[in-house]
């Protein structure tokens, strides 16, 4: 396969790096399902570096989903030599593990929301991206929409992103009329849908998890914000298998979103992922997790052979890396931050398409007003 060569590892059998992993082997029925899931695409990116001719080890702890488990686990993985570790999933086990982690040993979450101040070398997929912003401005720019409403949650990914998109939509030349905030888990959007809808913005941009979008997404038609013509518009959350599979597609036909895979690849991952996947389970892949674990690891491999030879130096190593190509997208270190290419898309019938495809009574901007000042 041609990871192998992207992989550009110079470790051999004489050095061969420890990665560990900690994750809910036991704990909740959810968590459990997604660990294993995960660990299935780690031990798929174990198989093929090995046949590669590195001799990585994969060492797993288990945290039970507990913070204490965290602490427990990360001190049994650092004292085996792990030069990184895939997880936790959530946001209070990354911290715990973190906090008495050797300094700056390197941690890479498919799922934590929020990452804890004051370490380097922790990262997330789940921690929002300021990329996902920028790349949604520029499109709803190019397609002639310049008043937004941005409605997010108060968490710390969501405001990033909502952040970047405001910037950004007013570099442009856009006025953002109001940025709406609701609590982590609410579930009953009526007050702030409503205030959006009183303000009859040409844009209305949901900057929010998958959890969140698979509510708000019926509850827009729900309180009548689709008979006013507003366009409805998001971060990567809509792009999300959970909500692609979950939601009808009357609530996401025509929104406008960023997806970290080109319109066209998302709904099948790379061939030979999926046969060397196959061939290692002598199962069919019917989920995306597998893909997340698989290239968080090739992630670390790979940082690992550009030089580490301390835990400073793979952190180094990570933030130098550069569009590195995943199954899931394509991997950059900025700010501290694990970041993504994202592409502007727009759904219709369960799939993504080019931004600027038209459908039957997709709604186009109307003639631009006096904008607004921004609140």
């Amino acid at each position: 396969m041609a990871e192998a060569a992207a992989l550009n590892v110079a470790t051999r059998s004489q050095d061969a790096p420890v990665i560990g992993a900690l994750l809910p082997m036991s704990g909740s029925p959810s968590s459990r399902e997604y660990a294993r899931l995960f660990l299935d695409g780690v031990e798929v990116a174990v198989d093929l570096a090995r046949r590669a001719g590195v001799n990585v080890q994969l060492i797993v702890e288990d945290n039970g989903g507990t913070a204490s488990g965290s602490a427990r686990g990360v001190s049994a993985l650092a004292a085996r030599g792990a030069v990184a570790i895939l997880g936790p999933l959530a946001t209070p086990n990354v911290r715990a593990a973190s906090g008495v982690a050797p300094r700056n040993l390197v941690f890479l979450s498919p799922t934590a929301r929020d990452l804890p101040d004051g370490h380097r070398g922790v990262y997330s997929m789940g921690a929002g991206d300021p990329a996902a912003g920028l790349v949604l401005a520029d499109a709803a720019t190019d397609l002639g929409y310049f008043d937004a409403v941005v409605m997010h949650p108060r968490s710390p990914g969501e405001v990033l992103e909502a952040t970047a998109f405001a910037e950004a939509f007013r570099a442009g030349g856009g006025a953002v009329r109001r940025r709406i905030e609701y609590l982590p888990g609410t579930t009953t959007f009526e007050e702030p849908l409503l205030e959006a809808k009183s303000l009859a913005p040409g844009l209305l941009v949901v900057a929010a998890p998958p959890s969140d979008i698979e509510l708000i997404a019926p509850q827009i038609a729900f309180f009548g914000l689709d008979t006013i013509g507003v366009q409805v518009a998001g971060t990567a959350g809509w792009t999300g298998t959970a909500v692609m599979e979950s939601v009808a597609r009357r609530h996401t036909d025509r929104v406008i979103s960023v997806s970290p895979l080109a319109p066209g690849t998302v709904e099948d991952l790379p061939a030979d992922f999926v046969a060397a996947y196959e061939r290692h389970f002598r199962r069919s892949l019917h989920s995306m997790v597998p893909a997340m674990g698989y290239d968080l690891f090739r992630v670390a491999l790979a940082a690992y052979g550009a030089g580490r030879r301390t835990s400073g130096d793979l952190v180094a190593a990570l933030e130098r890396l550069h569009r590195f190509t995943g199954v899931t997208g394509s991997y950059s270190f900025a700010d501290g931050r694990l970041t993504r290419e994202y592409f502007p898309v727009r759904i219709y019938g369960g799939s993504v398409h080019p931004v600027d495809t038209e459908f039957p009574e997709a709604r186009r901007p109307g003639p631009v007003g006096p904008r607004p000042h921004s609140r």
